[in-house]
């Protein structure tokens, strides 16, 4: 059984550990060695963009090959879709994840300028995120894809009306359109 299996399996019912194997001389340079293995969150997530209030999922055209992902779901509707775990390894830095998507079955990837939830496994710094708390209510997620530089701030680009709140990496002041609701609020519980 492939570990995507396992994790559609096992993770409504009880918090479960993917097995990693540690990285292999020549690897990828900059991504953490799993120790033991990578462990899910408990229950399923949602993630609700702080200035819309719409809910974060893959592109629902998925059928069509994109895995994009968008904050553009409204809470309460389609829920399956809208959800995600928050998956660690004990050999990251803290606040260190990556989050799998409900519907794709897979994780998200940030490698460039647009987010995915297209990644089969955890690979490299491209599926690795910060989720960090700005305060009580709000979180941030910033991507991890390039090491030792700016972690750039993921939020939804909303600049044309033909980008549909697509999330895309940006940098700049952290202000309102990067700031997210996770609830349940425990990315482990």
């Amino acid at each position: 059984m492939s570990r995507l299996a396992a994790t559609i399996l096992v993770a409504t019912a009880a918090n479960f550990v993917i097995m990693g194997a540690p990285a292999q001389a020549g690897s990828i340079v900059g991504v953490p060695q799993a120790a033991t293995g990578m462990a899910c969150s408990l229950h399923w997530h949602y993630i609700t963009h702080g200035e819309t209030g719409l809910n974060v999922r893959p592109d629902p055209t998925m059928w069509q090959g994109s895995t994009e992902l968008r904050a553009d779901a409204v809470p309460g509707t389609d829920y399956w879709n809208q959800q995600f775990l928050f998956c660690r390894d004990p050999a990251w830095a803290a606040d260190t994840y990556a989050i799998h998507s409900n519907l794709t079955k897979y994780f998200w990837s940030g490698d460039g300028q647009i987010l995915y939830a297209g990644a089969v496994d955890v690979t490299s710094r491209n599926q690795l995120f910060a989720v960090w708390r700005y305060d009580s209510t709000w979180w941030v997620i910033d991507s991890l894809a390039i090491a030792n530089v700016f972690n750039p701030y993921v939020a939804p680009d909303r600049s044309l009306p033909q980008n549909n709140n697509r999330l895309t990496l940006t940098s700049g002041p952290l202000n309102g359109n990067h700031l997210f609701k996770i609830s349940p609020a425990n990315l482990m519980g």
